[in-house]
């Protein structure tokens, strides 16, 4: 064995029974990249030295032989775990600044830290009344309220505001977001129709928001039948109603008319009554007969409280009749 490795350094490389033992170390088992260079002998070496594995996170590659070796080295170690950040990660996952902090989820009660390598976990929050605050920002990855008005609701959950708004809860529940809405809020989104849902209390006679308010606006074989505003006491009021289409009035005349009839009632007060789009103020004596009918009426102690309200046309859209209560005496129509 000896005589063959002599051999071979005086007088190049040549053929002996004995295998040699850097053969199987060489073929294909390079070290991995976490020793620098690990692959061969870093200066050539003897008879040959194989080329090294390449070097892993940080490492070097091995040097290169004199001509003529025996077989490359195997590939070196992978690069490294993928760095997360940001403000939802996973723990365990890796990480590069030591001190970050981050959430295991959107909603969450469990803080993370970054310890240079890892994500490891950092703290709990209170359950039911904090989560991780996953925005970007100063409070990222912290404990942090969970909002009184985002209680009991889904994570991007929109509802109104007291003012026409939309306020929609954040990813975990401890932040808001608003967008002001032009004419009212409904149901959670912007109505910005010429008819806008009212984001304010009235009487709701038609079927586009919400619930029909049954004690006030009664339906009959699915139509509308009568509406009444009733008030017991004196001061100043402002009884919005919203009426459906003029195709849902129950009463017809054989000249196409539909009506509704109305009780207005006050406690000894002035009434002004404006009606909008088609709808008018006629007479309950000859309610198929009233012509020129007005859109703003006054009624005094004198009137009677009950009033009709007609259409001579189609209209397919939900319109407001408003009706103001008043102790002034100088309650007019314009």
């Amino acid at each position: 064995m000896m005589l063959g490795l002599l051999t071979a350094v005086g007088c190049g490389q040549v053929q002996t029974d004995e295998p040699d033992p850097r053969d199987t170390e060489a073929s294909g088992n390079g070290h991995s990249g976490s020793e620098s260079g690990g692959g061969g002998a870093p200066n050539g070496g003897i008879g040959g030295a194989v080329t090294g594995g390449s070097g892993g996170n940080g490492g070097l590659s091995g040097g290169t032989g004199a001509s003529g070796g025996v077989s490359a080295g195997g590939a070196g170690g992978s690069g490294g775990a993928e760095i997360s950040s940001g403000g939802v990660v996973g723990m365990g996952d890796a990480c590069a600044e030591p001190g970050a902090l981050a959430c295991a989820g959107h909603h969450q009660t469990t803080t993370l830290i970054c310890d240079g390598k890892n994500w490891i976990f950092a703290s709990l929050c209170q359950i039911g009344e904090e989560a991780c605050d996953t925005t970007d920002g100063a409070t990222l990855g912290s404990c942090q309220p969970i909002l009184d008005e985002c209680q009991g609701r889904e994570p991007g959950d929109s509802f109104c505001g007291s003012v026409p708004e939309v306020r929609t809860c954040g990813p975990d529940n401890v932040t808001i977001d608003v967008a002001s809405c032009a004419h009212a809020c409904h149901e959670g989104a912007c109505d910005d129709r010429p008819n806008f849902c009212p984001n304010y209390d009235y009487y709701n006679c038609g079927t586009e928001c919400g619930e029909v308010t049954t004690n006030r606006c009664v339906y009959s074989d699915g139509c509308l039948y009568v509406v009444s505003a009733i008030v017991g006491g004196p001061g100043d009021y402002v009884l919005p109603m919203r009426m459906p289409p003029t195709a849902d009035a129950c009463r017809t005349c054989e000249n196409g008319r539909r009506y509704v009839n109305a009780y207005i009632s006050s406690d000894g007060q002035k009434r002004k009554i404006t009606t909008s789009g088609s709808w008018r103020i006629g007479s309950v004596t000859y309610p198929c007969e009233t012509q020129g009918g007005d859109q703003c009426r006054i009624l005094t102690n004198e009137d009677s409280d009950d009033v009709l309200f007609y259409s001579d046309e189609e209209d397919s859209e939900e319109r407001e009749i408003v009706v103001e209560i008043s102790d002034d005496v100088g309650l007019a129509c314009p």
